[in-house]
């Protein structure tokens, strides 16, 4: 239920439209990395997949998460409803590592949820900075020609798009990369296919975003919020969580050595 898996999602879309930005953010990254933290090490002495019934049952799971979260997603136009299903899709591709257990499904699990929480923090710090004094910008005609508007905040935007629908050279490619690769060597093809396939879907709506942003100056809704300048806190943040998502995507085995030899101790 705290992770929003199907078939226990229906609360998601609403606290994440109900919350503001800030909120939204850490509900999406804290909270659900510390739940998904504790629930790998409630099974970390276990082989899942010794135990059929669970592990068929995990897999259902996993599988309608997956479908079904992107498959939301694609029905939104309000941005933040449209994450908080995205975010059941990703929760549904960490049951990889997680049915698949081992050192490798360790790592692969701790490298998505850091490269997944950079991702999501850069798209909602995005959206905080689009926002002004009078509404946040949520809804997917606010985004309308912000590379025109403010195309550093497009670039935030467009950088971390692509990295959570998993586009090569950035953070999210090479989660869903070792994540993949952590469920073909336990043989979890099912659960495989459904990454690849979603993945698929997802695309769609995280393009939509990005096709918005660039389209004709005059198009941009009348609506749209005017992005207020970026302070240089906020700046700098952006920056850096930029730079992390795509350092991330090219330079991956900096952090996987790192979570090689920290992880066993955890």
């Amino acid at each position: 239920f705290k992770l929003a898996l199907v078939p226990f999602h229906m609360w998601a879309a609403d606290v994440y439209q109900g919350s503001n930005l800030p909120m939204t953010a850490s509900i999406a990254t804290v909270s659900k990395i510390g739940v998904f933290a504790m629930l790998y090490r409630l099974f970390a002495g276990m082989n899942v997949l010794n135990h059929p019934t669970l592990a068929w049952v995990l897999t259902g799971i996993a599988v309608l998460s997956m479908l079904g979260g992107n498959w939301l997603a694609l029905r939104q136009t309000n941005v933040k409803r449209m994450l908080a299903y995205s975010s059941t899709a990703h929760l549904g591709y960490l049951m990889l590592p997680f049915l698949a257990s081992g050192k490798s499904g360790t790592v692969a699990a701790a490298f998505y949820l850091l490269a997944y929480s950079a991702t999501t923090l850069g798209l909602f710090g995005a959206m905080t900075a689009m926002s002004d004094s009078k509404r946040e910008a949520e809804e997917l005609e606010d985004f309308a020609g912000l590379a025109f508007r403010r195309p550093g905040v497009a670039i935030v935007m467009v950088t971390m798009l692509m990295s959570v629908a998993g586009i090569p050279l950035t953070a999210g490619f090479m989660g869903k990369l070792y994540l993949l690769t952590s469920g073909v060597g336990s043989s979890l093809w099912v659960l495989a296919i459904a990454l690849v396939a979603s993945s698929g879907i997802g695309l769609f709506y995280y393009l939509k975003i990005v096709a918005v942003q660039f389209g004709k100056r005059e198009a941009a809704y009348a609506g749209a919020p005017m992005t207020r300048a970026v302070g240089a806190g906020a700046g700098l943040t952006l920056v850096v969580l930029t730079a992390v998502v795509i350092f991330l995507g090219v330079y991956p085995t900096v952090l996987v050595n790192a979570l090689s030899s920290i992880v066993p101790s955890l």
